[in-house]
């Protein structure tokens, strides 16, 4: 028997993400969860498993799902998405939810199918929520952000992220998404009563920009 029939590819860990991977007929298959972690191994072990008892030839042709897709994704933002103190921001909690209506919505799909179509659904979804149209556009956005990011990580294939791009935001006046309530000035006596509390810097400039008398 030769070496090559004997072989059996390497766990590998991929830096730039943090996740495992193998290397199958030249092609990369990119493993949940963080390199080393029990999921990761284990579907490392599920895949060699499948691709020995397919006569060394068979893999998973669909890449990573995209419940697979928003787990390593969430696992860069809660490392990118902090501040300097380690605590994380408001968008990391943002991109939670989403990561969650994402991956209910469309979790056992692989990632590379996911395309303009679906995207224009799960925006609906959002709509039907009863979003505005100005969050709406920041979510679908960040969708597009998640498949930019997975492509920059060489997980799928450049012309997912492209495919996405296509997708416009929803314009005011196209559309019966409801539009954000006015952000309105406080009332007079809320900011009287604001301003005796503020050091005298800021109190200076609120005076300025406001009819507070000085």
């Amino acid at each position: 028997m030769s070496r090559s029939q004997n072989h059996v590819p390497a766990y590998k860990e991929h830096k730039p993400s943090g996740r495992g991977r193998v290397i199958i007929n030249r092609r990369q298959i990119y493993l949940p969860g963080p390199y080393k972690s029990r999921e990761s191994k284990a579907a490392y072990d599920r895949i060699i498993a499948e691709y020995l008892a397919g006569g060394r030839t068979s893999t998973n042709e669909n890449g990573i799902s995209i419940a697979e897709l928003c787990m390593a994704f969430w696992n860069h933002a809660k490392k990118y998405y902090r501040k300097a103190d380690g605590s994380p921001t408001s968008e990391q909690a943002t991109f939670r939810g989403l990561l969650k209506m994402l991956r209910e919505t469309y979790g056992v799909i692989p990632a590379k199918d996911f395309g303009p179509l679906q995207l224009q659904a799960i925006r609906q979804k959002m709509v039907g929520r009863n979003w505005c149209r100005k969050y709406v556009n920041a979510q679908a956005d960040r969708i597009k952000q998640i498949f930019k990011w997975a492509t920059a990580q060489a997980m799928l294939p450049a012309g997912v992220y492209e495919a996405l791009r296509c997708v416009s935001g929803l314009r005011i006046g196209r559309t019966d998404v409801r539009e954000s309530s006015p952000v309105r000035p406080v009332s007079q006596i809320d900011l009287e009563a604001t301003i005796k509390h503020l050091n005298p810097t800021i109190k200076a400039i609120v005076e300025l920009q406001s009819d507070v008398p000085a």
